[in-house]
C-alpha cells in the first residue's frame, strides 16, 4: 500500500514528531518492529487522542468530522501545532504515514 502523502509531507510529519534520524525514510529504514515501535510512540507522544474541542468549541465548524487524508495532514501537521485529534482520526493517519516507501 502506498501513502496518499507526499514525501515532503512524510518529511514535515517526521520533523514534528522528532523521529530519531536512523528512521527517516532518506535512510531507508527496515520495516521491522523497532520502526513500528518508534514511528507509534512519536506520534502518540505528539499528537494526543483530543475531543475536548467537541464539548468547548462555540463554532459548528469544528463538530463537521473529515477523515479524508487531506484534511488529517492539515490538522495535524499542516498548522504545525500538532493537534491532536478523535481516535478514528489518528488511526487512518498513522495508517498513511507509516506506509511510505
Amino acid at each position: 500500500m502506498s501513502s496518499a502523502y507526499t514525501p515532503d509531507q512524510i518529511e514535515r510529519f517526521i520533523s514534528l514528531i522528532k523521529l530519531p534520524p536512523k528512521y527517516h525514510p532518506t535512510k531507508n529504514p527496515a520495516k521491522d518492529l523497532a520502526f513500528l515501535t518508534n514511528l507509534h510512540v512519536h506520534t502518540i507522544s505528539t499528537l494526543p487522542y483530543e475531543n475536548l474541542g467537541w464539548h468547548y468549541c462555540t463554532t459548528k465548524d469544528y463538530w463537521k468530522l473529515s477523515l479524508a487524508p487531506e484534511d488529517l495532514y492539515q490538522k495535524f501537521v499542516g498548522d504545525g501545532r500538532g493537534r491532536g485529534g478523535y481516535c478514528m482520526e489518528l488511526s487512518l493517519f498513522y495508517t498513511q504515514v507509516r506506509s511510505y516507501g
